[in-house]
């Protein structure tokens, strides 16, 4: 599964880390078969926790790429 965070640190000036209400993107964003509207992460967890958690939401529709929220 590719994780894209190039959003994430273009947005924040640095890699996704630490605690968060994260956000994520399915496929390729704003490109037709991609999703446009985030799916938050259910409650504050890590980074780790949340990638963990997108990529099994990602998995269960089909898609083989997630991108980080900004």
């Amino acid at each position: 599964m590719q994780v894209s965070t190039t959003e994430f640190e273009f947005s924040h000036g640095r890699k996704p880390r630490g605690r968060g209400h994260w956000a994520f993107y399915f496929g390729f964003r704003g490109i037709v078969g991609g999703t446009v509207e985030p799916a938050f992460a259910p409650g504050e967890m890590t980074f780790t926790q949340a990638k963990r958690w997108a990529i099994s939401e990602a998995k269960k529709s089909g898609w083989t790429r997630v991108v980080v929220g900004p």
